[in-house]
């Protein structure tokens, strides 16, 4: 058994949350550590600037619309007269020219009008998939944010997670890719909360030294996130947590280390006279 001590990471990268508008924090609603879920809401920012520029859109497209109907049916009226000779040709292309300028203005409103929608919408900044804050970015109510300045950061919990694992030098020639593992979450109590099982998928190729000297080779271990369970619940694991990683050498298995001690003692009571 190769033992180690190591740390759980996400196989992607943290996911930086953005807003494309910026604007006035109204309310920063989750902390550090909060578990959310996929569209749950993180920071609201102040929507007045938005509603105001919405409704002057609705109240110009409802002119608008006013404007072509009354020119329209201005056209109905002059177009046979213009036919009959009562009226000149002139006045009717006038108009179908302020007939023609309406639905422009019209088109534009009814083009614009999902624009400031959609930028109302996003004032409520949302998590676009399950996971953990990581870190708040901003902090304080009332202040301003820039349009795609971060705000936060988001680790995606539905990501497959790894452990980096510190193996000694003396022991990184008994390791190898496709080892069984055994990874004891320190957070949890192993006898009461069990423990997780992993395989070596990636073996540092060189050591690295740490700033107070230490030699280490870098293990990656895939963790299967079944397994930890308390009174027929699922423990949430998430990056950050660490852990101590035995690596099953050999042939054994996982099931023969982990009832190895109550098998030797069982052999060794025989063995008494």
């Amino acid at each position: 058994v190769t033992r180690g001590q190591g740390r759980i990471i996400a196989s992607s990268k943290i996911q930086i949350i953005q807003n494309l508008e910026g604007g006035i924090i109204k309310d920063i609603l989750v902390k550090s550590g909060d578990i959310v879920e996929k569209n749950d809401p993180l920071i609201q920012l102040d929507t007045t600037r938005f509603k105001s520029e919405l409704s002057a859109l609705e109240k110009e497209k409802s002119a608008a619309q006013n404007n072509l109907k009354l020119l329209e049916e201005e056209r109905e009226i002059l177009t046979p007269l213009v036919e009959q000779g009562v009226e000149s040709r002139m006045e009717l292309i006038r108009l179908l020219q302020r007939i023609s300028d309406a639905e422009t203005q019209l088109m534009k409103a009814e083009e614009t009008q999902p624009i400031l929608e959609d930028r109302l919408f996003r004032s409520s900044v949302k998590a676009p998939m399950e996971g953990i804050v990581n870190r708040l970015l901003v902090n304080t109510t009332g202040g301003v944010v820039q349009p795609g300045e971060p705000l936060l950061e988001i680790v995606p919990i539905e990501d497959d997670l790894l452990i980096e694992v510190e193996i000694s030098p003396k022991d990184i020639a008994y390791v190898i890719n496709g080892q069984q593992a055994i990874i004891k979450l320190t957070a949890f109590d192993f006898a009461k909360f069990g423990s997780l099982n992993g395989e070596v998928i990636n073996v540092g190729a060189d050591s690295i030294q740490k700033e107070d000297g230490s030699i280490w080779y870098i293990c990656e271990i895939a963790v299967d996130r079944d397994g930890l369970t308390s009174l027929g619940k699922t423990i949430t694991v998430f990056p950050g947590m660490v852990a101590q990683v035995d690596i099953i050498g050999g042939e054994k298995t996982i099931m023969e280390y982990l009832t190895e001690p109550v098998t030797k003692i069982a052999n060794e009571a025989f063995r008494e006279r």
